[in-house]
């Protein structure tokens, strides 16, 4: 008996148990969830024209780059649920957030990152710091952590630059429980975002503002 003879009932076979397994052993896709909160209007600022603004596309630090769902059992451990993964990575999901956000915000018009006909004079860069569900203690927590800067891409300056920090509990100790805070965590974060780039944009928090930096 050759070999192709004999490796073709094998795989006959193989294919053959496979379709027999019980429906609870047999492979399935993953769960995938979104972020896509509903984001609330922000201050009125009455007849004024909005400013043009480019929302870069955000970043995210090592082992947020992809779709993988974290979650943290102790200190400086991370892991991925298995059965569970976001639609895209959050970096991808969170950029037009941000955008939602700032026109609601209605200090802003976003502008496209390479638009040409309507260039922008200011510019939101946003790293991705840690978006994971903490079950170090109980019930769990999502902790997200956002960078943002606004750039003056004329002046080629920082306006402002922050680090905020949303804390959320997680309504059930499970994946969806994760998601169900973590869209409630972004769009706190989202909101916060555009109020201090309006702030930075009319100049009147010279606190917080990175005076004079030179990029």
């Amino acid at each position: 008996m050759t070999r192709r003879m004999l490796l073709l009932p094998l795989a006959a076979l193989a294919a053959t148990s496979l379709a027999c397994l019980p429906a609870g052993l047999k492979a399935t896709a993953p769960d995938l969830y979104a972020l896509d909160p509903a984001i609330s209007r922000g201050e009125d600022v009455g007849d004024r024209v909005p400013t043009p603004i480019v929302v870069a596309t955000a970043r995210a630090v090592p082992g947020l780059d992809g779709r993988g769902m974290v979650y943290v059992q102790r200190e400086h451990e991370v892991r991925y649920f298995a059965r569970s993964a976001w639609v895209d990575s959050p970096a991808r999901m969170f950029a037009p957030l941000l955008a939602r956000a700032l026109e609601a915000n209605s200090a802003f018009h976003v502008v496209r990152d390479t638009a040409t006909e309507a260039p922008a004079r200011l510019r939101l860069e946003t790293d991705i710091l840690r978006l994971q569900q903490e079950f170090t203690i109980r019930p769990s927590l999502v902790r997200l952590v956002v960078r943002i800067r606004l750039v003056d891409a004329v002046a080629r300056r920082i306006l402002g630059e922050r680090e905020i920090e949303v804390v959320e509990p997680a309504p059930t100790d499970d994946p969806y429980g994760g998601v169900v805070a973590a869209n409630v965590a972004a769009a706190r974060a989202v909101s916060e975002v555009a109020a201090s780039c309006a702030t930075w944009a009319r100049g009147t928090s010279p606190a917080t503002a990175v005076h004079a930096a030179s990029l």
